[in-house]
């Protein structure tokens, strides 16, 4: 049974390596075209810059109505 349990998991090792490597080459080919590189960078940083201006705009917005007030 220990046999068979090392195999199972060097098994699963190299499955994984394998999906590992395969998905790495796949982004490292997109990221060779030069168009891909820079809608990549926005798609990665876009979401956050959202979330940080949206954040801003309502905390400025709550300032502006109790100044007025």
């Amino acid at each position: 049974m220990d046999k068979y349990a090392e195999a199972m998991i060097r098994k699963a090792k190299s499955e994984e390596l394998q999906k590992v490597t395969t998905e790495a080459q796949g982004y490292k080919d997109i990221y060779k075209n030069p168009l891909m590189f820079p809608l990549m960078a926005y798609m990665e940083i876009l979401p956050v810059c959202l979330i940080v201006s949206l954040i801003t705009a309502l905390m400025l917005k709550r300032k502006q109505k109790s100044v007025n007030a």
